[in-house]
């Protein structure tokens, strides 16, 4: 699948002085040269499909589990060679078998009843998180205050203390009180 069109955005400027944009397409920071062409570094390249999946909260009275899965150390099988991503578990009512038990790149929350509700996660970000608490850091999830959605730091920035964000959905920066991984 060929990637889509670029929207690119200005955000201001950088430390030193040159300006910032970022593609709310494919969600990175651009280049000055590239911004004035309105693409990325994305755009025209193939992109691998996402398997994404869509949970409702209320549809799984049981229960919705999640976490950051990590490709195994040992595998005697091709399936289950690099399956790492966003690990769900649901159950629709207590005390039954799984509904769903499976890895996707990209998880959508939502509510029925909230209607701007919705939580975004992405393989990164999940296992970002899974890797915090092995370095048995404190995680802290942020609210980016520009487009209110929900910042989970991922990399470096999972496992080291900072104030500084990027939000992973609008690019801006933001500032948290204390320090934060």
């Amino acid at each position: 699948m060929i990637s889509k069109e670029c929207s690119i955005q200005y955000l201001g400027k950088n430390r030193n002085g040159s300006k910032k944009f970022w593609c709310n397409t494919h969600k990175i920071l651009v280049r000055e040269e590239l911004a004035k062409e309105n693409t990325c570094i994305k755009y025209g390249q193939i992109e691998e499909e996402k398997r994404l999946r869509e949970l409702f909260i209320e549809d799984y009275q049981g229960g919705i589990g999640i976490w950051g899965a990590l490709n195994a150390i040992f595998t005697n099988c091709d399936h289950d060679k690099n399956i790492s991503g966003v690990h769900v578990h649901t159950r629709k009512t207590e005390n039954v078998s799984k509904d769903i038990d499976d890895t996707f790149d990209i998880v959508l929350i939502k509510s029925h009843k909230l209607k701007d509700f919705s939580l975004y996660l992405e393989k990164d970000n999940a296992i970002a998180f899974t890797l915090g608490q092995v370095a048995d850091r404190e995680i802290v999830s942020s609210i980016c205050p520009h487009c209110k959605c929900i910042h989970l730091d991922k990399d470096w920035f999972a496992v080291n203390y900072h104030k500084k964000h990027q939000c992973d959905n609008c690019g801006r920066d933001f500032f948290d009180k204390k320090p934060t991984n």
